[in-house]
């Protein structure tokens, strides 16, 4: 079923002015479309795409449509499906993915074109295990005054700047006279060796070999009819040069869409210039190109486009551009600052504002936990706002750590597969044999590794497991004891087992049944949850039941995606191929075998993102706790964007001391560039609230300041206070205090209240204002609500104190003590001076004679209820005069 002459105004008629003009564009034009936060880029894409299929007539499988993730994909696709429910057209054959998995299609159907052929990806713990190898072999020293893990993340960097402008060793000429230049050329080499010799490509290298098949073989492609690119500008320069690859078979019909604002993934080499570049390029080809900007935002309130326009026109080099809102709101975007080194408000801050704003809502809006979102630029400082959330029993989910696909467990899932896959992927062997066989030390594994390079030297491929088999029966010699050989007999055996069961034919009906049975059935035979859960309570301090529980449901969503991996998505570029030209050698065959399906599902799997699951298994709304780079693509209706110091946003710059002035200031202001841009995209994540703060945090060491975005901004935001205590807390801080000073006197009473006031991290619920349900919360309570460690401590100090009293006749004399030994006795416990002073000063004039209690207690809570508490009045000094 076609479109029907008119009809697309029914069909896209939610589209604007300027959307509307995108999606009319010629499809055989060259388009960019400049779209900016919330102004809806990815429902321009879809329908696009949709017009194209429908209204052109164009094969699905003759499109390419690049995302920048793989959830961005599906949910275009999704899109799709609703989109053109009740259309004739078949989504599964369009093509469309990330530039890696679309680049890795091609190479495994066209790869044998320029000898890459059967090649597997190597993960990231794979590339790290190799550039250790190639480090160690060359004997790099590690520069003095750094680490082992800086020499390590130089050359990383250096092999991945060489790649992403698609340069090979063979492509490199190094500087004979620079000593680094050709220690990081010499590593490289190396590296990459290690890769062939092991049959592996790493992510760069997918693009590389792509860039060289198409364009020494362009009819790869030639099926192509129009390529869309969304997210452009986190593209890098060898992925330009690809996409001019896809479209010139189909005469430079493209369109790209993107915002040079949102352009953050500079340390992975993105180019936001790629805007400009791409443009020269097509006018040399003498083709024009069409330019639309979306400016209608859907998304935030004017007062949040407002700042993050008035943030932007500090960059340098850039054309100011207008957003203009849907919203009304009249909530300006807040400021709060926190005194010096006060660690700890600004996380307690943020939870009580959350508390406040579920409870109360704002301009009639309600919220709950999953609107709102900690956006932070380093993951350093999860932990405070993570403590702060526990601390007032406030649901939250971190968005960061290992990959999905790096998990122990699920490593391991996937290594054995390929083991019982292959017989000669040595990486994998060697994974397997580290961690699953006991008695076969590292220096038992480097001879291994020293024979089955060796042999690689005069043979593409070695037979892995015949060669361990020749050393479990001594025709080979390693030194292993008796009990590493018996366990790798064991292991070889094991895997020869599970081999039997990947030449099973797939039974016509019921395949999905099939599939989980055989998945079960190899993860029973190498008791692969018993194993790990044995590893992981060696280095944690979990009980093994929640281990164990932990990696049963990871291993059950590894199932969930070899389950729904659909094989047919690696053949749609073979079958645009055979359509257009019916050419033998492109002949296709459908799965016959398990191991058809498993060895499709392992040539893609380290291609997909991080999957983020949800550890309690179920739907709790939960706070957002995530970094500027995760939470690109997302919304949240409330975010807080903490932490907003020089150093921190924008993060600290440094570069080689011995580059030119010139390079290094353009180094800088590009550094510079890009921290603005990750916090212009922190701002545009919110709907209708945004709070930024920071505290300011000077030591003898360092000193993190108020950031110099904030003062570009200050004019535009409103400076807000923290959120103050609730009538509840202080009925309940009192009513503790008074309890305490019954039960246990003197010392005991103003602990309490000290700690509680001056402790950031005794935290009180805001939800409930009754002093009774605080007493009841106290009473249900194992430890007792006012027993956290932090008290403990305190209470041991006070003993510290206590023996210093004891050990003079003169309380005075005691205290004169007490201030000369203070940094030996008292210090650790107390890091500021006046809480060090409050728990003298009492005690001594306790003993001096008059119980004061009474006023210390009423005179801390009245100040407190008049909002005028201080540093200062701490001083019990100020209770006595």
């Amino acid at each position: 079923m076609t479109l029907r002459e008119g009809s697309y105004n029914e069909l896209f008629s939610s589209l604007n002015s300027s959307q509307m003009e995108a999606l009319l564009a010629p499809i055989d034009s060259v388009l960019q479309v400049v779209a900016g936060p919330g102004t809806g880029k990815t429902k321009l894409i879809t329908c696009r795409v949709a017009y194209m299929l429908l209204h052109h007539n164009i094969p699905p499988s003759r499109l390419i449509v690049t995302t920048f993730t793989k959830k961005a994909a599906l949910e275009m696709k999704e899109r799709l499906e609703e989109l053109l429910s009740g259309f004739d057209v078949d989504l599964n054959q369009l093509n469309i993915g990330t530039f890696h998995s679309l680049c890795y299609r091609l190479l495994l159907f066209f790869g044998n074109k320029i000898g890459i052929q059967n090649r597997k990806i190597a993960d990231d713990s794979d590339q790290n295990e190799l550039l250790t190898s190639a480090i160690e072999d060359l004997e790099i020293p590690t520069p003095e005054g750094k680490t082992k893990a800086t020499l390590k993340k130089r050359l990383k960097n250096y092999i991945a700047r060489q790649k992403s402008t698609g340069y090979h060793p063979d492509d490199i000429r190094p500087d004979p006279e620079n000593e680094i230049d050709q220690e990081n050329y010499n590593v490289y080499v190396r590296y990459q060796s290690y890769l062939d010799k092991n049959n592996k490509l790493d992510f760069d290298d997918i693009l590389v070999y792509t860039n060289k098949l198409l364009k020494k073989f362009p009819e790869c492609v030639r099926f192509n009819q129009h390529v869309l690119i969304d997210e452009f500008q986190d593209t890098n320069a060898i992925q330009l040069d690809i996409l001019y690859q896809l479209c010139e078979p189909c005469n430079d019909n493209v369109t790209v869409v993107g915002d040079a604002d949102q352009s953050i993934y500079g340390f992975r080499n993105a180019e936001y210039t790629n805007f400009e570049r791409m443009e020269k390029t097509f006018q040399e080809r003498k083709r024009n190109i069409l330019k639309i900007v979306l400016s209608q935002n859907y998304r935030s309130t004017a007062h949040i486009l407002d700042v993050a326009e008035c943030l932007m026109r500090h960059q340098s080099g850039r054309e100011n551009k207008e957003l203009k809102s849907k919203s009304s709101s009249t909530v300006p975007v807040m400021l709060t600052s926190f005194e010096e080194n006060e660690d700890g408000s600004e996380a307690k801050n943020i939870a009580d504002l959350v508390k406040q704003y579920t409870q109360n809502g704002l301009e009639g809006k309600k919220y709950v936990y999953s609107d709102f979102a900690v956006i932070s630029r380093l993951t350093r400082h999860f932990r405070s706002i993570e403590m702060a959330l526990l601390h007032a029993e406030i649901p939250y989910i971190i968005v960061k750590g290992t990959s999905f696909w790096e998990m122990k467990e699920i490593k391991m899932a996937t290594t054995i597969f390929n083991c019982v896959l292959s017989r000669n992927d040595w990486m994998s062997y060697k994974y397997l044999l580290k961690d699953f066989v006991d008695g076969l030390g590292p220096k038992v594994l480097k001879s291994i590794e020293d024979i089955v390079f060796g042999k690689l030297e005069t043979s593409k491929f070695v037979d892995v497991v015949s060669l361990l088999e020749d050393i479990v029966i001594g025709k080979l010699k390693v030194r292993a004891g008796k009990k590493g050989l018996e366990n790798l007999k064991i292991l070889i055996e094991t895997i020869d087992s599970l081999r039997i069961l990947l030449d099973d034919p797939l039974p016509d009906t019921d395949i999905d049944i099939y599939m989980e049975q055989k998945f079960n059935e190899i993860m029973n035979r190498m008791e692969l949850v018993s194993q790990i859960t044995k590893f992981k309570c060696k280095n944690s301090k979990k009980e093994p039941e929640e281990i164990e529980k932990s990696v049963l449901n990871n291993i059950d969503e590894y199932r969930i995606q070899f389950k729904s991996f659909n094989p047919t998505d690696n053949e749609i570029l073979l079958k645009a191929q055979k359509e257009l030209y019916g050419d033998s050698e492109y002949e296709m065959k459908n799965p016959e075998y398990f191991k058809d399906i498993l060895s499709s599902f392992l040539d893609t799997v380290y291609l997909y993102e991080s999957l983020q699951k949800n550890e309690e298994g179920d739907n709790t709304p939960r706070v957002t706790i995530c970094t500027i780079h995760s939470s690109k693509g997302l919304e949240w209706p409330v975010v807080f964007v903490p932490h907003v110091l020089n150093g921190v946003l924008p993060c600290s710059f440094s570069a080689d001391a011995k580059i030119a002035p010139e390079i290094y200031e353009k180094l800088r202001q590009d550094h510079d560039n890009e921290e603005r841009r990750c916090f212009y995209v922190a701002l545009t994540r919110a709907k209708d609230i945004v709070h930024i703060s920071y505290t300011p945090m000077v030591t003898a060491w360092s000193s993190q300041t108020c950031s110099t975005f904030i003062k570009e901004i200050e004019t535009k935001v409103f400076d807000s206070k923290p959120v103050s205590p609730t009538k509840g807390e202080i009925k309940y801080k009192k009513a503790m205090a008074q309890k305490a000073f019954k039960r246990n006197g003197t010392w005991s009473g103003f602990t309490t209240v000290s700690s509680m006031i001056k402790n950031e991290k005794s935290t009180f619920p805001r939800h409930n204002t009754s002093v009774s349900s605080y007493e009841k919360r106290e009473k249900e309570t194992t430890t007792g609500f006012l027993q956290n460690p932090i008290q403990k401590t305190t209470a041991t100090s006070f003993e510290s104190v206590k023996n210093l009293v004891a050990k003079t006749k003169s309380e005075e004399s005691t205290y004169s003590t007490f201030k000369k030994r203070k940094t030996q006795s008292i210090r650790p416990f107390y890091p500021a001076q006046e809480q060090r002073t409050a728990v003298v000063k009492p005690y001594l004039k306790s003993a001096q004679g008059g119980d004061k209690n009474k006023n210390i207690t009423d005179s801390i809570v009245a100040a407190m209820e008049n909002d005028s508490f201080s540093d200062d009045s701490l001083d019990p000094e100020n209770f006595f005069s």
